[in-house]
């Protein structure tokens, strides 16, 4: 299985290889290896994920009926619910607020080059 590197050390090769070939299963698994800069958008998207079947847990019960998740999130305002739930959680919040300004940071000094 080829392995894509971006930053430095990149092979326009493999790439090209990558992204032309007919093998579709090929590109999908892939494993991909994320800069640095990466990373904290990773994670940022990881803590929300969790947040977000933390607040499903919490909430399923509409109407007295259990949600299925699918169902669950297309209720109207429940993004409003999920930011109160979010602000309340102060923890996760300042762990996503520092990945955001790292994340920030990256893009700001990547606009330099």
């Amino acid at each position: 299985m080829a392995c894509i590197k971006f930053g430095m050390g990149t092979s326009p090769n493999l790439l090209k290889k990558i992204h032309i070939g007919t093998n579709s299963e090929k590109w999908l698994n892939t494993p991909i290896h994320y800069s640095r800069e990466l990373q904290p958008l990773d994670k940022l998207i990881q803590i929300i994920f969790k947040l977000s079947v933390a607040f499903f847990k919490l909430n399923r019960m509409i109407d007295g009926k259990n949600q299925k998740a699918q169902d669950f999130f297309k209720h109207v305002n429940y993004h409003k619910k999920f930011y109160k739930f979010y602000n309340s959680s102060t923890k996760q919040k300042a762990i996503c607020n520092k990945f955001i300004k790292t994340f920030t940071e990256y893009i700001d000094k990547s606009k330099d080059y």
